[in-house]
């Protein structure tokens, strides 16, 4: 596919993801992961893939439609975009959401689909940043760290957890300096913190081990 003719056929797609009929949602949701798996490389345009990135996370949003198989589905879809996208086009886009729907739900009850968008946001986010240079996720880190400081006093657990990971992320990348930009986290929170850093590291150092040991 090229030109007008992937255009017509993601704009398509898209528009079906706002279908009433839930089948038709999931049908058109499971041929965006196929192209996503096999075009890849189409999404790589900025436009592309914030459109296709955002259209996404609102049909989420959509109460009238249910949360499965759409749930899976844009997990999915959301998991290959930070897995195989580039970075920088793509980083800004979860950063700007996390920080919308915690400030939207910051009530102590918020909303279930507004906790699994903050979720799938995060986790996005934690792929991007491994797979960032340091020097650029230097670039970022005052811009995302308020929104994620605000993840680890969320009302839901979940979310604290995930925003951890972005934090071991963060950590695996920028190294020890990060530290300086959560001097506003109470000491509990910062412990918590180094405790999920050093598991993740020995874990892997564990794993380089077992598969040395393989190799040899």
């Amino acid at each position: 596919w090229e030109g007008d003719d992937f255009d017509n056929l993601l704009l398509g797609l898209l528009e079906s993801c706002e279908d009433d009929d839930p089948g038709v949602v999931a049908v058109a949701l499971t041929v965006i992961v196929t192209i996503l798996k096999k075009f890849s490389r189409r999404f790589h345009d900025y436009v592309h893939i914030e459109l296709l990135a955002l259209s996404l996370l609102e049909t989420l949003r959509d109460p009238k439609h249910p949360l499965q198989p759409a749930l899976r589905l844009v997990e999915q879809a959301l998991d290959l975009i930070s897995n195989t996208g580039i970075p920088e086009n793509i980083f800004a886009i979860f950063v700007t959401r996390v920080d919308t729907e915690v400030s939207c739900g910051s009530s102590a009850r918020p909303s279930q689909r507004g906790i699994i968008m903050i979720r799938i946001s995060l986790k996005c986010l934690a792929s991007l940043m491994l797979r960032m240079e340091k020097l650029q996720l230097a670039e970022y880190i005052d811009r995302i760290t308020p929104p994620l400081l605000k993840c680890l006093n969320h009302a839901n657990v979940m979310v604290r957890q995930s925003v951890i990971q972005c934090f071991v992320a963060m950590h695996a990348v920028a190294g020890p300096t990060y530290m300086e930009h959560l001097s506003s986290l109470k000491d509990s929170q910062r412990r918590l913190i180094k405790i999920y850093v050093e598991k993740t590291a020995k874990a892997r150092q564990n794993s380089t081990r077992f598969q040395n040991k393989k190799t040899n």
